[in-house]
């Protein structure tokens, strides 16, 4: 028969912590918003706080550099770009200088060499001629945004963007993404109403403070310097101005 220890380490005496209700209920406890009532309305719970922000158009941070990365949007399905279809262009019969071409019949016999007809210069037989004559080696690409428009086909005109506008066209909203924009603007317009200055509210002295200023208004009468300057009736160390405005 084992004695208590060793029945106790065959068991294990590691326990489980275990969690009441309240302490499981309180984790998931949401803090309350303390704010304006339309960032209260807007506030989503199920929502981290930046997912809020950036759902209702704001900053959640100062910082310019974003701390954690940056969450990827899902709610756009990611497009596969379809492949052009180029049709394919017939061998070119011109022979480039310095080189040749071997013609083979159907059984790989050698029938004849082709070589160029005319001598042209080493240095200008791989470019093209400014007077618009073709190379040895055909046009020159051109590089143009026009060129690479016609390149693209019709199904993805929509949304492959070429040349300078292209960051103008990103910033438009389109589809469903509209209705969420004016609900941001709205709600920012809002805010911005709300924290606009607006006129200052006029002090009100307390019971306790008319009391006081009637105190050393009866020892000093209108002189505002002496008051600041009485240790024994101004307590509170109040300074010239501040006297002023009481």
């Amino acid at each position: 028969m084992a004695n208590p220890r060793q029945r106790n380490n065959r068991s294990g005496s590691y326990t489980a912590v275990k969690q009441s209700r309240r302490a499981k209920k309180n984790l998931r406890k949401q803090p309350a918003v303390k704010g304006s009532k339309l960032l209260q309305e807007a506030w989503d719970k199920k929502k981290t706080v930046r997912q809020n922000y950036e759902a209702l158009g704001l900053v959640h941070t100062l910082n310019p550099i974003a701390q954690g990365g940056v969450e990827k949007d899902l709610s756009h399905p990611k497009v596969e770009p379809v492949p052009a279809r180029i049709s394919p262009k017939p061998p070119s019969k011109l022979v480039p200088q310095g080189h040749g071409r071997i013609i083979r019949d159907e059984r790989g016999v050698v029938l004849r060499v082709e070589l160029p007809d005319t001598e042209q210069d080493p240095g200008t037989s791989h470019t093209k001629s400014r007077g618009g004559e073709q190379g040895v080696w055909g046009d020159a690409m051109d590089d143009s945004d026009e060129e690479a428009k016609r390149m693209i086909p019709l199904d993805a005109s929509t949304w492959v963007k070429i040349g300078k506008n292209t960051l103008e066209q990103d910033s438009i909203p389109t589809g469903l993404g509209i209705n969420q924009m004016k609900g941001k603007r709205e709600l920012v317009t809002a805010l911005e109403k709300l924290s606009a200055p607006t006129a200052k509210a006029q002090r009100h002295a307390s019971m306790h403070e008319l009391a006081w200023l009637r105190d050393l208004v009866a020892v000093h009468g209108r002189d505002v310097d002496a008051m600041a300057r009485d240790l024994k009736r101004n307590v509170w160390q109040k300074t010239l101005g501040e006297i002023k405005r009481a």
